[in-house]
């Protein structure tokens, strides 16, 4: 009988220490996730500031941090035996959102140069704030703005791939981060390795 209680007692602490080291697993795994999912918002941040959600790659990178948060989520159920159905069903709703987002984002390529008449001269995010602005203007005060047109953003985008300036850009912005002088300096050079990159050859026609 002795004997028995033994057995029963180290099967138990074995038990017990193989849930421990699982968890445990889980534990460092989740961190791992978890400073691989704040390192790609961080990304993401960066490249939204000069590209749009309908560019390929702001997409791919949107899909990793659902996949990243789902395997967070994972994880975390790991760790807690369970108790974290609300996360799944959570994270199902905001993915289905996001997804649903993106495909509104979904549109045919933009014209790099547009007629300040037309009416998506008065998108902010295609024409910027000046040209939009004046574009409203014009639209309620015909005569009064003369004719003109913009260089939009996707004018600027076609440039920067072109030439691939949106890696040089990034690294740029990610460097001037949280230093007012640096983030001055840094602009400067972001404004000369725009002007020295010749424009490519339907940007000039269009233009």
């Amino acid at each position: 009988m002795l004997d028995w209680f033994r057995r029963r007692r180290e099967e138990r602490r074995a038990a017990s220490a193989l849930l421990f080291r699982q968890r445990y697993a889980s534990f460092r795994r989740l961190l791992g996730r978890n400073g691989e999912l704040l390192a790609l918002l961080a990304e993401l941040e960066l490249d939204l500031r000069h590209e749009t959600a309908a560019e390929p790659r702001v997409r791919d990178r949107i899909r990793r941090i659902l996949d990243a948060a789902l395997d967070l989520v994972q994880d975390l159920s790991e760790l807690t035996g369970g108790e974290v159905e609300a996360f799944f069903a959570a994270h199902h709703r905001i993915e289905a959102e996001v997804l649903a987002a993106l495909a509104r984002e979904e549109h045919p390529p933009a014209s790099p140069v547009i007629d300040l008449d037309a009416p998506e001269a008065r998108d902010r995010e295609l024409a910027g704030g000046k040209a939009a602005n004046l574009a409203r203007v014009r639209a309620l005060l015909p005569g009064r703005v003369p004719p003109g047109f913009v260089a939009t953003t996707a004018a600027y985008r076609s440039l920067a791939e072109a030439a691939g300036l949106a890696g040089r850009v990034r690294s740029l912005v990610a460097a001037a981060r949280g230093s007012e002088a640096a983030i001055a300096d840094r602009g400067g050079e972001l404004r000369q390795l725009i002007a020295r990159t010749p424009l490519p050859r339907a940007l000039a026609d269009a233009l």
